[in-house]
């Protein structure tokens, strides 16, 4: 497993959020074990971790150079109890709900999970609201 931070500032710097920990915490379990469970056949997997801001929203950017998502599929991704092809042939195990309670969650937090890229690498973008001190 190699996990390479691709923003130049450290993590740390990420300012507060508006979140659930625990919702958080699954969002981001769920989108590092599909990295590991669906990266390709015999290589290692491989996740770049970035970070931007625009305007009141953080956008925390996961890729993996994993098997992808086909194009015909990316409008299924999200709904829950579907599993794309590639993935079913990949590891038959899984329910298919972990992209569509993440995207719940995120709604519920007043954020969003976005799939960015389907290609090779595969991004998916969790916004995030920054925390509004009052």
């Amino acid at each position: 497993l190699d996990v390479t931070r691709l923003s130049e500032s450290p993590f740390t710097s990420i300012p507060p959020i508006n979140g659930n920990v625990k919702a958080l915490i699954l969002v981001f379990k769920n989108l590092f074990e599909n990295s590991l469970k669906y990266s390709k056949p015999g290589g290692n997997c491989k996740i770049e971790l970035g970070y931007s801001m625009a305007n009141d929203k953080i956008r925390v950017s996961v890729k993996d150079y994993g098997i992808g998502v086909p194009s015909a599929q990316m409008k299924w991704i999200f709904i829950e109890g579907f599993r794309g092809e590639n993935a079913m042939a990949r590891n038959p195990i899984g329910t298919g709900l972990g992209l569509a309670q993440s995207k719940i969650f995120m709604k519920a937090m007043g954020g969003d999970l976005i799939l960015q890229n389907i290609c090779e690498p595969t991004e998916f973008v969790v916004e995030l609201k920054q925390w509004e001190l009052k």
